[in-house]
C-alpha cells in the first residue's frame, strides 16, 4: 500500500486486519513505521485511534496489542 495516495481510513483497516489476522500480534510503535513504511507521526495518530476505538491496547512495555486478544 502507497502512503502517498492512503488515507488515515485505509491504514486503520489494513492494521485492524493484520492483528485480526494473526491472533497475539503485538508490535512497537517502531515496529508498526518499519513495517508500514509511516512516519512517527502517523503511526501515533493510527494507533491512538485504534487505542480510542479499544480495539488495542498498549502495554507498560509499550506494545499495542489487540484488547480482545488473549495476551496479557
Amino acid at each position: 500500500m502507497s502512503s502517498s495516495n492512503t488515507t488515515i481510513v485505509d491504514w486503520v483497516r489494513l492494521i485492524r486486519s493484520e492483528y485480526l489476522e494473526m491472533p497475539g500480534l503485538q508490535l512497537t510503535d517502531v515496529e508498526v513505521q518499519r513495517l508500514w513504511s509511516l512516519d512517527a507521526t502517523t503511526s501515533a495518530a493510527l494507533l491512538d485511534a485504534l487505542v480510542h476505538a479499544k480495539f488495542l491496547r498498549r502495554t507498560r512495555d509499550g506494545f499495542y496489542l489487540q484488547l480482545n486478544g488473549d495476551s496479557p
